[in-house]
């Protein structure tokens, strides 16, 4: 066997150690120029003999936020497929020490009814609807999408900021740190595209890959029967878990994809926030600020099947979607404020309607 092939077999048995899934999942999930920056990293750390101590791992909003929000974490194959890297930040406390949890019951209701009496997102004719996100690492680089959204679902994207595919976290050679190396690169999404009429959803689902494929139209706005449809979408997801222990964890990034999405109406917003509240574990805090310091509502929930938190934040005022966080792994203890995770993140910085696809408000 030649040294080059027994480099490639080295460096795949790496991504393997630090990733549990198949080969076959990360040949088929991964484009070439992806697998190429992974290999190269895995080459990297083999001739330089650290330890590797964390995984690629998938944001969120892109992630998502909204960030690659396709199922984050809970499937294995997810977790290296679009592998959007995460840097260490500390995750506080739920709710604080002593105090009793709010009611999750409660306030998600409470958003419920506050997002059914919104006004509806469509704009009028010659109207855009403008939505600035931002998804990326807590301490690394971001990528920012700008959209420019008709009634009839045409309209325009722009892309700018980095794209982050990995991050490898080794420790140091003398044993007392860690060292965090970004992997960038480009994926097949456009930096700047106009599409006609109906193409929103398809556009959105390049940018924000997700159960729902960026389609909210078809999805019913009574509570009880959203939930059958998104626990049955679940199911039927490549990237499902169906360890009992994750389902929740995974519901909430499912109903996230409603909230975040800009042309959700106000009765299915407030579906969503209905079937939040039903869900197990799901936890509630009230004074909670969102990834970029904004006042918020934070909607969470756990699962120590990964381990991984997850949280939703909203404006408790206009019921507003502001953004999401994802670490891991942290645990589902006590102990939780007081450890450290890799965490993605992604926010909605703006909103607004203008008359053109290249105005800004």
């Amino acid at each position: 066997m030649s040294k080059a092939t027994d480099d490639a077999s080295d460096a795949f048995a790496l991504l393997r150690s630090a990733n549990p899934v198949r080969l076959e999942d990360i040949h088929r999930e991964l484009n070439e120029e992806r697998i190429g920056a992974a290999l190269a990293h895995a080459y990297a750390t083999l001739r330089s003999k650290p330890q590797p101590i964390a995984r690629l791992t998938e944001p969120a909003a892109r992630r998502a936020p909204r960030h690659a929000r396709r199922l984050r974490l809970v499937g294995a194959a997810a977790a290296v497929a679009a592998a959007v890297g995460v840097a260490l930040t500390a995750l506080p406390a739920l709710s604080p020490d002593g105090a009793e949890p709010a009611s999750a019951m409660r306030l998600l209701t409470a958003a419920a009814t506050i997002a059914r009496a919104q006004p509806a997102p469509a704009p009028g004719p010659g109207e855009y609807r403008y939505v600035k996100e931002r998804s990326g690492i807590i301490g690394g680089p971001s990528d920012t999408v700008e959209w420019w959204i008709a009634s009839d679902g045409s309209g325009r994207m722009h892309r700018s900021g980095a794209h982050t595919i990995g991050v490898w976290v080794m420790t140091q050679e003398d044993g007392r740190g860690e060292r965090r190396v970004f992997v960038e690169g480009h994926d097949r999404t456009p930096r700047d595209a106009t599409f006609g009429p109906g193409r929103f959803a398809e556009f959105y689902e390049q940018v924000n890959p997700g159960v729902l494929d960026g389609r909210i139209d078809r999805l019913p706005s009574d509570p009880e029967a959203l939930e059958v449809m998104l626990r049955r979408k679940l199911r039927e997801a490549r990237d499902f878990n169906p360890d009992p222990a994750t389902q929740s964890l995974q519901m909430l990034q499912l109903i996230e994809e409603i909230l975040a999405n800009p042309l959700a109406s106000p009765d299915l917003r407030s579906a969503a926030y209905e079937t939040a509240a039903g869900l197990e574990g799901v936890q509630i805090r009230e004074e909670a600020a969102d990834p970029v310091g904004r006042p918020a509502t934070a909607i969470a929930l756990c699962s120590p099947a990964i381990p991984a938190r997850y949280e939703v934040f909203f404006d408790p005022a206009t019921s507003a979607t502001l953004g999401t966080r994802e670490v891991s792994p942290v645990p589902c203890d006590g102990a939780s404020s007081q450890r450290s995770g890799l965490t993605s993140y992604g926010v909605y910085l703006e909103e607004a309607t203008v008359d053109s696809i290249h105005q800004r408000p």
